[in-house]
This record gives structure tokens, sequence and C-alpha cells, in this order.
């Protein structure tokens, strides 16, 4: 966790949607567009690099934290300052919102998440599926359980977020094989939702396990049982 001088200080947190420039709320538009200092990672500020009057600073795995102390320190000062999101505010940033000190007071305006649009494209109910996020630093054992158990025992749809770096498609499908899952499970891959390279494809754990394809960062599973 940061560890910046402890005085109060005020930032908010906007999530940005899943990429089409088109679902980035209102209120989250205002926002950006009134804010001093707007704070990302560089894909997220792509997105809404049109709105913002202020300063820009581009976030990195490398220097978030110096940055984020920068970031706090600015608010300290008054000034009005944003960090934007992926998607979301409430999905895949628990980590990220607990690198903030306990001391800074944050406030969060909702968007749109993928896994929203991921239901629409397959017309099913969110309240009738299950969300998991593999979007972590640390072990999966527990998401990949869940994993597991909701994919072997109901008949719900499983929504995962795969981990970019190391529990991709393929090896997501690898490991719940060596796990009992049946390999005629179905999956559906869904990259890039609501962007001009927008790709939907269908396949069995099994095929799933062997495919050759690079798939996206931005990619959302769907497994259901037949």
């Amino acid at each position: 966790m940061l560890e910046p001088e402890d005085t109060r200080a005020k930032i908010t947190m906007v999530g940005v949607g899943p990429g089409d420039p088109e679902l980035v709320t209102l209120k989250a538009r205002h926002t950006i567009a009134e804010a001093d200092v707007v704070a990302g990672f560089a894909s997220t500020l792509k997105v809404i690099e049109h709105l913002i009057r202020g300063q820009a600073i581009t976030l990195s795995y490398s220097d978030q934290d110096s940055r984020l102390i920068g970031l706090v320190n600015l608010a300290k000062r008054g000034l009005r300052c944003v960090v934007c999101v992926w998607g979301d505010t409430t999905l895949s940033e628990a980590q990220f919102v607990g690198r903030f000190p306990r001391t800074v007071e944050l406030e969060f305006i909702n968007g749109i998440s993928c896994i929203q649009v991921a239901c629409c494209r397959l017309g099913v109910s969110l309240d009738e599926s299950v969300v998991v996020s593999l979007h972590k630093r640390g072990a999966l054992s527990q998401e990949l359980d869940e994993i597991i158990h909701f994919v072997g025992s109901t008949r719900r749809t499983v929504l995962v977020l795969p981990r970019p770096w190391d529990m991709m498609p393929r090896e997501l499908a690898g490991y719940l094989l060596t796990r009992g899952l049946d390999q005629a499970i179905q999956v559906t891959v869904m990259q890039n939702l609501t962007l001009h390279n927008e790709l939907m494809g269908s396949f069995t754990l099994g095929e799933l396990s062997k495919s050759s394809e690079a798939f996206s960062d931005l990619t959302v599973l769907a497994l259901r049982r037949r």
C-alpha cells in the first residue's frame, strides 16, 4: 500500500466502459472533462483522451505506486483528480483500489462492464450467471475452484475474465481438464467486445485447450454445460 503523508485527499475513480467511446456514460464524461488531473493506464486513457482538458498522467505497472502518490499529493492541494479504469469500477479493481492509503477518500463513478456486453451478445441474464475474475496478482486457487464448482455442478453460464500473463483461454482450458471437467463443455470466447475488431468463437473445452490462436488480453469466456 502507498504511504504518503497522513492528510485527507479526495480522488474519483471512473469506469470508462468496455472500449467503445460511445459507451462512456454522461456522468463519466462530465467528471473527466472537469478534472484538473486524469490518470490511468494507456489503453484506458485512449478511450477518453478526447475528453481530457487537464493534465493526463499515464500509469504503468512499473511506476504506478510513485505516480499514484503524486496524484494523492495533487489532490491534497485541492486539485480535482480522477483515475480512470477499464469497464466498471466494481469489477476486477479491488487490488488497484487497495493501493491507495486509507487517508484517501475515494468516490466511484460506475461504468458499463464488458460482462454486461457479454451477456447481451450471448442472450443470457446476468442474474442467472456467475462471474469469476482472474484479473488479480497472486494465487488463483479460490477463483479456479469456483469455476470448477459452478461449471461442473450447475446449469449456469460461468463468465470468466482470464488473467493475461499466465491464465489465458488455452491455459485455463487445459487446467480445467486436469481438474476433471468434461472436454465437451461448451466455451464461447469473446474478444475485444464493442471494439472494431470484436470476435466471437465457439469451442469445446478440449478444442480450446489445443488452440494455437493468440487471444486478446481483452477476452471474456463463457462456459456452459450442454
